[in-house]
This record gives structure tokens, C-alpha cells and sequence, in this order.
């Protein structure tokens, strides 16, 4: 059974505003940093998987990431997946 390292990144949809990026745009511009913009802010979960093949591995974090990891409403996600 093959290894790989899995990383699930999300974030909220594009089209939606992202609360906390707004907040730390605000607090960066008033420190001086005006020329940073757009900030989004996500979450990377990290983890080691065992399975039979890529694809199978792919197939069940997908699955979590809708279920668990994510809001499928409000946020999207990509997967890296490496094996090791």
C-alpha cells in the first residue's frame, strides 16, 4: 500500500467577501501598508494517507473535504497530493 502526503487548501469562495481578509486590510492599511490588497484568508489541513493508488486517495479526500473539511456554500478547496 502506497503513502502520500495530502494537503487540502480552502478558501472562501471568490465571489464572496472574506470577512478576515477585510479586518486585516483595514488594520495593514492603517499601520501604512497601503499598497497590499485583496487579502483572503483560508486554512491548509495536512496529512498522511495510505491507499492502493492515487486516484482512491484523491477520490476519499474529496469526499471529507466536502463533507468535513469544507463548506461547500461558502468555500472552495484544492488538493496536493505527493506520494511518498
Amino acid at each position: 500500500m502506497a503513502k502520500y502526503r495530502v494537503s487540502v487548501i480552502v478558501r472562501m469562495r471568490e465571489d464572496l467577501p472574506e470577512p478576515q481578509g477585510i479586518a486585516l486590510e483595514k488594520v495593514l492599511k492603517r499601520m501604512g501598508y497601503k499598497e497590499i490588497s485583496d487579502i483572503r484568508v483560508g486554512k491548509i489541513l495536512e496529512m498522511n494517507v495510505e491507499g492502493d493508488n492515487k486516484e482512491k486517495v484523491v477520490e476519499t479526500i474529496t469526499n471529507l473535504s466536502n463533507d468535513l473539511f469544507s463548506n461547500p456554500v461558502i468555500e472552495n478547496f484544492e488538493l496536493k497530493v505527493m506520494e511518498l
